[in-house]
């Protein structure tokens, strides 16, 4: 049979545990700071994000330009549903 060592209050094995979450979360942190470093010699923001950024801003006067065509048709629509509905209405009226 195995002795169980008793550590603080712990079992040694549930101690260990513990000291392998902070450890592992240490690595994990430090790995990840190393390659944020090493990826800024090599990984340059402004070529990557800065043609993406160029071909967003090209498209929006084009966008705008088509939301401006499209309000005259969005009036003309609506003024030609309104008036059949008003003569609608006031038919319906008439007929009670």
């Amino acid at each position: 049979m195995t002795d169980v060592v008793i550590s603080k209050g712990k079992r040694f094995r549930d101690s260990l545990m513990g000291a392998k979450v902070k450890l592992t979360a240490g690595i994990a942190a430090g790995g990840m700071s190393l390659i944020g470093y090493a990826s800024a010699g090599t990984f340059d923001i402004n070529a990557t994000v800065g043609p993406l950024v160029d071909g967003i801003t090209g498209l929006v006067p084009s966008l705008t330009g088509l939301v401006m065509a499209l309000i005259p048709l969005f009036i003309v629509m609506a003024v030609a549903k309104f008036f059949p509905d008003l003569f609608d209405s006031i038919l319906s009226k008439l007929r009670m």
